[in-house]
């Protein structure tokens, strides 16, 4: 039996599944893999690359992809409201979802035992409650300035 990948497909791997691949196949890891250390702060959305930028729009599909381009604006910052209207969703988790999911996806791409890596940060500032404030009607979602500005390259291209 042989099995073959290419390197379009290790990239998409996440970093542990590379190094336990080359281990097992006796080759050295690659470092490119590994995110800095300064690099992965709580409460910080991390800062994609050109190249991971590229990796995650091409691994979205439709709505995601949607949501993700409302990033590409000068500030980087999105009310949840509009995250919400791209397919006319009444549940705030949706949201949470979509933060959840690009989270998960930036993880694979960069070393991230601790779990610290986020694309999209809350404002906790700009929460807006209702009357009683149980329950949030508005708020801010945000990246890292770099990732705005590659978005806004990426999303004007296509």
């Amino acid at each position: 039996m042989q099995i073959v990948l290419e390197p379009g497909d290790f990239g998409r791997l996440s970093a542990s599944t590379q190094r336990e691949l080359l281990g097992l196949l006796g080759a050295a890891p690659r470092a490119a893999a590994a995110a800095p250390e300064s690099e992965l702060r709580w409460r910080a959305p991390y800062a994609l690359s050109r190249e991971q930028a590229e990796r995650l729009v091409a691994s979205l599909p439709g709505k995601a992809q949607r949501r993700l381009a409302l990033f590409a604006t000068p500030t980087g910052r999105v009310k949840m409201q509009d995250l919400m209207a791209v397919d006319d969703s009444r549940d705030l988790r949706s949201t949470s979802r979509f933060v959840r999911d690009m989270a998960t996806r930036l993880r694979r791409m960069v070393d991230d035992p601790e779990k610290k890596a986020q694309l999209i940060q809350w404002d906790f500032d700009a929460t807006r409650w209702d009357k009683s404030k149980q329950t949030i009607v508005d708020g801010v979602y945000y990246v890292a300035p770099e990732t705005a500005a590659i978005l806004r390259e990426l999303f004007d291209e296509g």
